[in-house]
């Protein structure tokens, strides 16, 4: 996948780039690929995807989503879905299934997508998303979900984002990507159990039940604990940064949610941010 990738990102570059070799250009192409497919966000130019030479290469952002997308699916999802003995079996036996897993990870993975790309659409519009045709916003808010979940990469500037797509962000980046997978974050599967959970409870159900199959209490109590702790750790965190930072508190253009968004990129290994990374303390660096 890697390679596959690094070749379509190698053919994608455009002779106003400014690499001064072909060396150099298979290198960036093998460099981002193995950065997007691992949810890594490293780039080896100034702001990333949002330099100046990248920031209008949709081609090249759809390839590097589709990189950062499969990354985040896991392995045991990829295996499960694609696997040629799996495929061949399914043709003959249509009624057999990818497992229950599977199923509730891409199925929450995609639907965590299409939200977060419409809620970006919704809040940027008018704004950092002002001045692209409709196919280049699209694509941009797709980018923005999928690589906002824990790859790291960016299409467009954080720092000038609305508050509502900051929040929405940090929502994002919580939940991460599917268990197995590259991404950081409380995983899609816990997610997903817990807002079922909360369902079944809601409604009266004793049992909490999946795509027509029962989830055992055990794991219902694992999920829960996953969002209490990765929860406990991004408040304690959070507020120890509030302790640190006064100096970037005290901006006009900053503000608590500066820290809160470096946080949680911070725990959900995702590295976005809102550019304060540089302005952290000794302390601040620490934590």
């Amino acid at each position: 996948i890697e390679l596959v990738g690094g070749l379509m990102i190698y053919l994608l570059i455009t002779p106003d780039m400014p690499f001064d070799s072909e060396g150099d250009k298979i290198f960036f192409g093998i460099f981002h690929s193995i950065s997007s497919f691992n949810n890594g966000g490293f780039s080896t130019v100034v702001d990333g995807m949002y330099t100046d030479f990248l920031r209008e290469s949709y081609l090249m952002h759809a390839v590097v989503a589709l990189l950062i997308l499969l990354g985040a699916f896991g392995f045991t999802v990829m295996f499960d879905l694609f696997s040629p003995s799996l495929m061949r079996e399914r043709l003959r036996h249509p009624w057999k299934r990818p497992q229950i897993s599977t199923m509730l990870a891409v199925r929450t993975h995609v639907i965590l997508i299409i939200v977060g790309a419409v809620l970006y659409l919704v809040a940027e519009w008018d704004t950092t998303l002002a001045g692209l045709n409709f196919t280049e916003k699209n694509i941009t808010a797709i980018f923005q979900s999928i690589s906002s979940r824990s790859a790291g990469l960016n299409t467009a500037d954080v720092h000038s984002m609305s508050m509502a797509t900051i929040m929405m962000l940090v929502f994002m980046m919580f939940v991460g990507g599917n268990t197995f997978s590259t991404a950081g974050g409380i995983k899609t599967s816990t997610f997903a159990i817990i807002c079922i959970n909360t369902y079944s409870v809601i409604r009266g159900k004793k049992n909490v039940e999946v795509l027509g199959r029962t989830i055992p209490n055990d794991i219902v109590l694992k999920a829960l604990t996953v969002l209490v702790t990765f929860a406990g750790g991004m408040i304690i965190c959070t507020y120890l940064l509030c302790l640190t930072e006064p100096q970037i508190l005290a901006m006009e253009d900053r503000g608590f949610m500066d820290l809160l968004f470096e946080e949680v990129s911070a725990l959900s290994t995702c590295g976005l941010s809102t550019g304060i990374t540089g302005m952290l303390s000794d302390s601040g660096k620490t934590i």
